[in-house]
């Protein structure tokens, strides 16, 4: 996938090996003689400068860079801290959005999810992705590609992207994180968790979604932040709205939620309109949903790597 996203050839790390093996000393010392100027060249160093043998400026010129961590991201939305608790307003429309799902008993009895999902970004043809989710913690993805059948796993123990034909990968630890967060922000997994006193469940005024006046519901604690906007008849979740990590940085993602439909008893909207920074980006249509089917545990151990031979 990353090779086609940059437009490289399918070869491309056979190719790049060949040509870092063609670069002699020469070749080094000439582009370093080019680029690489000792006089302006800087040194970080990290450390308790109380514990320095002798201060820095012995060395040279010192100039002070402030590390601390900032914030969390999604710690804050429109201005607003996150809050720290439920009201009682939060409370109440959460349960209603629960019992308009199917019931809460009926939300904790789902323990696995089987969803196809015709994923379109804009202007391209639609893609299946077929989901398959454990909760609370694992999700499997497989997704047929023009360059083969690409599967994408993580759990609390393992993250890993497999391509048919091309070995399997380690994630990196910032997209295994996004992926369960964007597991945590399921709709289902919420409402799960509606009387969960780790969960915050906040009324925050409303706000007009099409010709409805929707109530604002901010969630946190035990999950990244979200904001619901419900119908507060139905009691449906007309959009949503989180922070997600992208190729390009962070970005607020927020997607309108359509086309609700009963399967088994709960109801769940079949098709999800995303935008990414105010952006259209992609239509995903649910083509088939299965609840609590049977799920074979291999599905998310990483394959094996095929010893080359002797």
């Amino acid at each position: 996938m990353t090779y086609e996203y940059y437009g490289y050839p399918p070869d491309w790390l056979d190719k790049y090996q060949t040509e870092v093996k063609k670069v002699t000393v020469a070749d080094v010392k000439r582009v370093a003689a080019k680029y690489m100027h000792r006089d302006k060249f800087a040194v970080l160093v990290v450390g308790n400068s109380k514990e320095f043998d002798k201060p820095l400026s012995s060395l040279g010129a010192v100039k002070e860079i402030d590390i601390t961590i900032p914030p969390q991201a999604g710690a804050k939305e429109d201005g607003n801290a996150a809050p720290t608790a439920s009201n009682p307003e939060g409370k109440a429309l959460v349960a209603k959005v629960a019992s308009a799902m199917g019931g809460l008993p009926k939300l904790q009895s789902v323990k696995t999810l089987h969803m196809v999902i015709a994923e379109s970004d804009a202007g391209a043809p639609a893609n299946d992705v077929d989901v398959t989710v454990v909760f609370p913690d694992k999700m499997h993805l497989a997704i047929q590609t023009p360059q083969g059948a690409l599967t994408i796993v993580a759990t609390p123990d393992t993250g890993f992207m497999s391509m048919a034909g091309m070995g399997s990968r380690s994630m990196p630890p910032d997209q295994k994180t996004e992926m369960m967060s964007q597991l945590h922000h399921d709709l289902v997994y919420i409402a799960q968790h509606a009387d969960d006193a780790a969960f915050t469940f906040t009324a925050a005024g409303t706000e007009k979604i099409g010709d409805v006046d929707a109530a604002i519901l901010d969630i946190g604690g035990a999950i990244p932040w979200v904001r619901w906007y419900v119908d507060a008849k139905s009691g449906r979740i007309l959009r949503e709205k989180y922070k997600a990590m992208g190729q390009q940085g962070q970005f607020d993602g927020e997607s309108d939620l359509s086309d609700w439909q009963t399967t088994d008893g709960l109801t769940l909207p079949r098709q999800h309109k995303n935008k990414q920074d105010g952006k259209e980006t992609s239509v995903g249509a649910f083509k088939k949903i299965e609840i609590n089917p049977q799920v074979d545990p291999k599905i998310f151990d990483k394959p094996m790597e095929k010893q080359s031979e002797k």
